[in-house]
């Protein structure tokens, strides 16, 4: 399939919000203009949601002045959540 210019990925958290319990939120994201990072778990956030393991946050690159954009976690990892942006 050719690349639609956009991907789903399923989202469980957003900032320090919970979305939807355990099950998560598909949401959809541009496949350009994104930045895929690992999560990396400190003493603020154990890396768990749920009893689900985030491993990847995804955030829209800035545009304009804004620079606090929301930070979406996934539990896929950067080689997944890339891979969809190029499907």
């Amino acid at each position: 399939m050719a690349n639609q210019n956009a991907f789903l990925c399923s989202i469980y958290q957003v900032n320090s919000n919970a979305v939807r319990g355990t099950q998560g939120q598909l949401l959809s994201f541009p496949s350009t203009s994104v930045l895929v990072r690992p999560v990396i778990a400190d003493s603020t956030f154990n890396g768990v949601v749920g009893g689900v393991t985030m491993n990847s946050i995804i955030q829209l690159l800035p545009s304009g002045t804004v620079v606090n954009q929301p930070q979406y976690y996934t539990p896929k990892t950067v080689t997944e959540v890339n891979t969809l942006q190029n499907t």
